[in-house]
């Protein structure tokens, strides 16, 4: 029997295919930006895999999406522009590693770049 993943890397990667689509992109599109297979983009996407914070900040930069945007249920996404500037992101990406992990809350403030 396969196990699932974590619930918060089940609404990440739910939350991953999702901006996406919305965004016209294939997962080998994806995938080529990140410098993964889209095999590996398929895990984080049915979170078989777990998504590290660092990856996850350079998904949403290649999304152009807010860090938090991943992180919510899709039903309570909001329905503002995904995009994100300077020290609300950098506070988001604390936020966020800290339900992900709370011990990458420091390296994903050194790899979160604004965009």
């Amino acid at each position: 029997m396969r196990e699932t993943g974590h619930p918060v890397y089940v609404v990440v990667g739910q939350n991953i295919r999702l901006i996406r689509k919305a965004r016209g992109l294939t997962q080998e599109n994806l995938a080529a930006g990140l410098g993964v297979t889209f095999q590996q983009l398929q895990k984080y996407e049915k979170a078989a895999n777990r998504v590290s914070c660092s990856m996850l900040i350079r998904i949403c930069e290649q999304l152009g999406a807010h860090p938090m945007d991943l992180r919510r249920p899709s039903h309570q996404r909001p329905t503002r522009s995904l995009t994100c500037r300077g020290t609300a992101m950098r506070r988001s990406c604390i936020s966020l590693s800290r339900a992900c992990c709370p011990n990458c809350a420091v390296s994903a403030v050194r790899n979160c770049i604004p965009c």
